[in-house]
């Protein structure tokens, strides 16, 4: 039954980070209309845009805050990344033909914030 939550406030949180701002709509709708995109583009084009914004939320993040948690029950901010990041296994290792990697031990590797490169 937890997995369901997470599973929930995931999909809650990629759908209000996909919702375009009220200004960029009003733009869309002066512009001419475009071609309606294949599904699968339209996948790729949302996957691609919150990993954008997941990575830009990391590197604004305070390194020294990335270890807080509200509650000890709850996630720090490091652990929801390094989650965002299982979830990429989780998607895309069946479609290649692999087993996912075991994640358990990524976050005493990964002690800093991650760095542009």
């Amino acid at each position: 039954m937890k997995y369901v939550g997470l599973i929930s406030t995931t999909i809650l949180v990629a759908a209000v980070l996909a919702l375009p701002a009220h200004a960029q709509e009003m733009a869309k709708k002066d512009a001419a209309p475009k071609p309606a995109l294949s599904p699968s583009q339209a996948v790729l084009d949302s996957w691609n845009d919150i990993g954008r914004k997941l990575i830009a939320m990391a590197e604004d993040f305070p390194e020294d805050k990335y270890d807080f948690k509200p509650t000890p029950a709850q996630r720090s901010f490091a652990e929801q990344l390094l989650h965002a990041a299982g979830a990429n296994y989780f998607f895309t290792s069946p479609v290649l033909g692999q087993k996912a990697p075991a994640l358990g031990k990524i976050r005493s590797v990964t002690s800093t914030k991650p760095r542009r490169r």
